[in-house]
């Protein structure tokens, strides 16, 4: 076990020389770097995920990547350690030329540090009792789609000495997924529906919220509708129909809010909106639209022409009849 520790520290040693010679400004902080990386058996590695729709955070979660400061010798008083995300490309560089990958740059906000990232290392121990961890920050902002991070963490002490690593790679998979909504008769396109006068109620096709990309954290959305004369005028000049807003009253949804368990695509319970033909309402012949869509906790929705240019929007036609 000592003998293959070593001979990993040689070889890391031996990469380190190789990238200084070819990179000046790393000058001095690979050592911190392949010293660091020979303390650490394992590397923390987060999931971040983020569901949004049209560009609207609907959900955030992530498992955070966490790690304890750990001590090479042990000290007779506390030890507070301060970490602190470090954005110097020379870090990646370097990281990158031992483990031979290609890392993306880390921006400020890109990540952050759980409890303003600080902990303390009581007096006679090796290991912190709280890790620190590392979430995302703004990876929400970003267009859908896999990430794979490494964020280098440096750690501060007034006995830095004492630290067994002073910089900390945390290795961070983020993925950014889109969510829609679609019917389990249609798939992803509108639902046509025909109401008969002289049935009470009537449910429509069970429909579901879906994922484009599986995310490793269960989600619950909320679902709403849109239905309103501007919306209606616009569906018809485009597509030059006549259809009409659903009546105030005419439907209800079976539930508020649908659920989809981690690692899979697609909510486990579906909801209805139900409609009540109401003949007074609805008279014969006339057909009514609006749209289905998932709701946007911070309630800043979608304008009349994103409704209209989104994949993630199911539209509820029905036409009455005798």
């Amino acid at each position: 076990m000592y003998t293959y520790k070593y001979t990993l520290l040689a070889m890391l040693l031996f990469c380190t020389a190789m990238v200084s010679c070819s990179k000046d400004d790393d000058t001095g902080l690979d050592f911190d770097v392949v010293k660091s990386l020979s303390s650490t058996n394992i590397l923390p590695t987060g999931d971040g995920a983020a569901v949004v729709s049209d560009g609207k955070l609907l959900f955030e979660g992530s498992k955070p990547g966490a790690f304890f400061p750990i001590l090479k010798n042990l000290s007779g008083k506390d030890v507070e350690v301060t970490a602190r995300i470090d954005t110097n490309p020379a870090l990646l560089r370097i990281y990158d030329s031992l483990y031979h990958t290609t890392s993306p740059a880390i921006t400020n906000g890109l990540f952050t540090l759980a409890n303003n990232g600080r902990c303390i290392i009581k007096a006679g121990h090796y290991k912190s009792a709280d890790s620190i961890g590392i979430l995302p920050g703004t990876a929400a902002t970003f267009a859908p789609g896999n990430y794979r991070y490494v964020v280098p963490v440096v750690l501060e002490s007034k006995s830095a000495n004492l630290l067994k690593a002073r910089i900390m790679f945390v290795k961070y998979n983020v993925t950014i997924t889109n969510a829609y909504i679609s019917s389990a008769s249609t798939g992803r396109n509108n639902i046509v529906l025909t109401a008969i006068s002289v049935v009470p109620q009537m449910p429509s096709p069970l429909i579901r919220v879906n994922l484009e990309s599986a995310i490793a954290s269960t989600s619950k959305y909320a679902i709403e509708a849109v239905n309103s004369q501007e919306l209606t005028d616009a569906y018809n000049a485009k597509f030059q129909t006549a259809y009409k807003p659903f009546p105030a009253g005419s439907w209800v949804f079976s539930t508020d809010s649908t659920t989809i368990n981690a690692n899979t695509l697609s909510s486990a319970n579906g909801f209805t909106p139900i409609f009540r033909p109401d003949p007074t309402k609805f008279p014969v012949g006339s057909t009514y639209i609006m749209a289905l869509k998932v709701k946007d906790p911070k309630g800043v929705g979608l304008t009349t022409t994103e409704i209209l240019a989104s994949k993630n929007v199911l539209f509820a036609i029905i036409t009455s009849v005798q």
